[in-house]
């Protein structure tokens, strides 16, 4: 696979996902107004997932990119290109980048000043997370950078994480508002505690939506095209 054709798959898989997290957004966001009380735990969990799905995937990942190549810097003979003072073109390389196609050459990322202005640039211009992040990754492909692929990587994981995290946040808004047994739930694996009051049956407390507040949340589940969270990329 070349460099064009491993970018616009890596880019087609974030906006793949960025369209997962904005549906999911937008689901929770309508479906929240129809929580019952005795569910403020839930609540809570889904407006904190809400708050925290904008703030994902970069604000981490730019501090980890900047950090991870000063930390390649650390020595002065790693300068990344063959130089006095060095026996085999290799020692101007740390460990970390052998394996990389630049290794013991010249680092398109850190021996060139136009490099570094490229990358300085997508972190100043960016005009979102999920721009900033298919630049990085277009970026990391061309110059054949193993070590910003790796970083990318896992940023992207964390970002499949948390859209996993907000779809069992779904399921248990689905089964609260639709009135499903909350028992017939796993809550093991999910990334908060919910305290389920007994009512006098045994079920919940709240009494379950009406069938015209059901039908209005069927309506709005279909109808939903978050036109606030449609994709704005050019």
């Amino acid at each position: 696979m070349n460099t064009n054709t491993h970018a616009r798959t890596g880019e087609s898989t974030l906006k793949h996902k960025q369209s997962e997290l904005r549906e999911i957004r937008s689901d929770l966001r309508e479906k929240q107004t129809y929580i019952p009380d005795g569910h403020e735990d839930l609540y809570r969990a889904v407006a904190d997932w809400i708050q925290r799905s904008y703030d994902l995937p970069m604000g981490s990942i730019q501090a980890r990119v900047r950090s991870r190549l000063l930390g390649l810097q650390q020595k002065p003979q790693h300068k990344f290109r063959p130089h006095r003072g060095v026996d085999d073109p290799e020692e101007a390389f740390p460990d970390e980048c052998e394996g990389c196609t630049h290794y013991g050459g010249r680092c398109p990322v850190l021996a060139k000043k136009v490099g570094q202005d490229t990358l300085e640039r997508h972190f100043d211009t960016a005009n979102s997370d999920e721009e900033l992040l298919g630049r990085l990754t277009q970026y990391a492909s061309q110059r054949s950078c193993d070590v910003l692929k790796d970083e990318i990587e896992s940023g992207q994981s964390q970002y499949r994480e948390f859209v996993k995290e907000g779809e069992k946040l779904r399921t248990r808004v689905n089964a609260v508002v639709s009135d499903i047994d909350l028992g017939d739930i796993e809550d093991d694996d999910l990334p908060f505690d919910i305290e389920t009051p007994d009512g006098p049956d045994g079920g919940t407390a709240s009494a379950p939506p009406s069938a015209e507040i059901a039908e209005e949340v069927a309506e709005i589940t279909a109808a939903v095209t978050g036109d606030d969270e449609e994709d704005t990329d050019g």
